[in-house]
């Protein structure tokens, strides 16, 4: 084995079924593939496979434009800044040097 830890079964809590389902709709909307009838993320990987593979979906700009509208959508434009600190790997942090922070930034 490659890990020392013991494997734990995926699952997923009422919450994260509901957000998949809503990610997965979303997805299905901006795609047009038809929907697999799959419950759990496996259906969505299925899903994004299936367009990826497809006239429409095999070039990567394509894929990248629906991934960045399904986030958008998915978002609101509320959540984009906390998005992009816990996903964006960006760590905010304090720079006494830096003019742009502070009550007249520059």
């Amino acid at each position: 084995p490659d890990c020392a830890l013991e494997d734990v079964p995926m699952g997923e809590n009422p919450l994260e079924a509901v957000l998949l389902e809503t990610t997965r709709n979303i997805y299905a909307g901006e795609t047009g593939v038809s929907r697999n009838p799959e419950r759990s993320i496996r259906g969505l990987i299925d899903e994004m496979r299936r367009f990826m593979l497809s006239a429409e979906g095999v070039a990567a700009s394509s894929q990248q434009e629906v991934l960045v509208r399904t986030l958008r959508t998915l978002m609101t434009p509320v959540l984009p800044p906390f998005y992009r600190i816990f996903m964006g790997g960006l760590v905010p942090r304090h720079d006494p040097g830096d003019l742009r922070v502070g009550p007249r930034p520059r």
